[in-house]
């Protein structure tokens, strides 16, 4: 434990400098509103370490039910190889087991993985970031993809239930309610094949949750609308949180010009096994904190 650090619940005035240190990182998908959300979420797994007052370091913590995310660990550059990280960590895992939570999953880079290791966490896949421009937008968005209505989040919250395998509607209804022009659905009429959520950044586009039922042949057709839908059309630069396993995700973002970068992290998982977010029918992640 460092010396004089001291770890409490970020209060809402703390989430300005929270995202300032995201931005600092240069994760740009992780921004204030983000913040916001987790807060609202759960604010007692949102962590702040702090010494004299000061803050020096940062950690969030998102229970579904039995199964929890770590993410957003950052400690300030001085503060850095001082036991911060291992102060955060530990914390946030106490309180996502004392919510009952039994297996924690994270994505961590290559600096972060042997902190990660120390307390217990074991590499289970690789979590591909996938970029680009997409190829032809909207040529195959015709016909059964529509954006997604208020009366659509209850059958897609219990698809992404059925398909996830834990229930993230929280996260879900409030991507909708902020972002309702970038959330699509696959309309099979009289049901729901698939729903896509995104989130627009200057430095581009964030998709995911993505997921479709295994008989849709171009899943992709769902980013291509949504591609679509924007202002900048399909000139827009997508990225998206997609696990090696998922090889029809990868299929998909692959047939729309997409590549994975080369410095993808590490999925880690603490505690009891757990396929989460492993069926075929997921095709990318929302964000790593959230799964």
């Amino acid at each position: 434990m460092s010396a004089g650090v001291q770890l409490r619940p970020m209060r809402v005035a703390d989430l300005q400098f929270a995202a300032a240190l995201t931005l600092a990182e240069k994760w740009n998908s992780e921004t204030l509103t983000e913040f916001e959300g987790f807060h609202a979420h759960d604010p007692a797994g949102c962590l702040l370490a702090e010494c004299d007052g000061v803050p020096v370091g940062i950690g969030v913590a998102s229970a579904y039910g039995k199964l929890g995310f770590l993410g957003e660990i950052i400690v300030v550059p001085p503060w850095r190889g001082r036991g911060v990280g291992g102060q955060l960590v530990a914390g946030l895992l106490a309180h996502l087991r004392a919510r009952g939570v039994e297996s924690i999953l994270l994505d961590a880079t290559e600096a972060g993985a042997p902190l990660y290791e120390r307390h217990g966490f074991q590499a289970v896949q690789r979590s591909l970031r996938y970029s680009g421009t997409p190829s032809g937008a909207g040529a195959a968005a015709a016909g059964a993809v529509r954006p997604m209505r208020r009366a659509d989040l209850d059958a897609v919250c219990a698809l992404d239930l059925q398909w996830w395998g834990a229930d993230r509607s929280f996260f879900l209804r409030r991507r909708w309610q902020l972002y309702p022009g970038l959330c699509h659905v696959l309309d099979a009429g009289g049901g729901i094949d698939g729903y896509l959520f995104g989130r627009q950044r200057p430095a581009g586009l964030w998709i995911g949750p993505w997921a479709a039922a295994s008989h849709v042949p171009q899943p992709e057709s769902l980013v291509e609308a949504l591609v679509a839908s924007t202002a900048a059309g399909a000139g827009v630069l997508v990225h998206a949180g997609v696990l090696a396993s998922s090889h029809r995700g990868r299929a998909a973002l692959e047939r729309l010009g997409l590549a994975a970068g080369s410095d993808a992290p590490r999925r880690m998982l603490c505690g009891l096994q757990a396929a989460l977010g492993d069926d075929a029918r997921i095709l990318a992640n929302g964000t790593s904190a959230k799964g």
